[in-house]
């Protein structure tokens, strides 16, 4: 009788633990695919992670290239600018320079001016041929109580002189100032074209322009020389 009850006791107890290892087993089975889940979602997080971190070294090394590309042209156009703020210097110069000789008195002028003041009684004595004095001693011989002479033909033309004729001098000729050095920038180092734009040629041949300005430096002298084809680049130095 106590066997029986044991055994049923057993049985019960079995019954129960296999019901409790049957919730377990599902309860790991869940755990198994929510973590299989979680991998894969992971895995595609890290996928789309690896791709925006590609993308954005893909971005930051464009960015850098452009921005050095840019500094190079803001150097290009300091050096320009600096270029042109001399030349405008030395038009300035040129056109007070032009402006002293324009207004200023020639030396004809200044001869002449000079020369107003100078007393002509010398230049009268060399010309007086005495006829006014025998014409003066007719009419004192003669009584005149005027004792003036009224010929008008015997006065010397005092105001009479030779004209001159302005000799300007030769102008020298242009030469070019010397210098130690030259350096050549091409039009690929300092300048770009847009997206679509093309150089314009003239017989299958861009055309090649040249803008040259003199840098002087203490010890020597060095010649920058901007080579550009077409009429576009020609506006990008004016």
């Amino acid at each position: 009788m106590i066997d029986e009850r044991a055994y049923e006791l057993l049985c019960c107890q079995l019954g129960l633990a296999n019901e409790e290892k049957a919730g377990l087993r599902k309860q790991v089975n869940e755990l198994i695919a929510r973590l299989k889940a979680i991998e894969e979602s992971n895995k595609e997080n890290s996928k789309a992670l690896v791709d925006t971190i590609n993308e954005l070294s893909t971005t930051v090394e464009n960015n850098r290239k452009e921005m050095e590309l840019m500094r190079k042209q803001l150097e290009t156009k300091d050096e320009v600018n600096m270029m042109l703020a001399n030349e405008i210097s030395n038009l300035r110069l040129q056109l007070e320079d032009s402006r002293k000789h324009r207004f200023g008195r020639t030396s004809e002028q200044r001869r002449l001016l000079n020369n107003r003041n100078i007393d002509k009684s010398a230049m009268e004595k060399s010309e007086y041929d005495g006829s006014g004095k025998k014409g003066d001693d007719d009419n004192k011989t003669d009584g005149n109580g005027t004792g003036s002479n009224t010929s008008s033909g015997n006065v010397p033309a005092q105001n009479c002189r030779p004209s001159r004729k302005k000799e300007t001098a030769p102008r020298a000729a242009k030469t070019r100032l010397k210098v130690d050095k030259v350096i050549v920038h091409e039009i690929e180092d300092y300048y770009q074209l847009p997206d679509g734009a093309r150089l314009m040629k003239r017989n299958g041949m861009a055309d090649v322009w040249e803008y040259r300005f003199i840098e002087h430096v203490r010890a020597h002298n060095v010649q920058h020389v901007y080579r550009c084809k077409g009429k576009a680049c020609r506006r990008h130095f004016h």
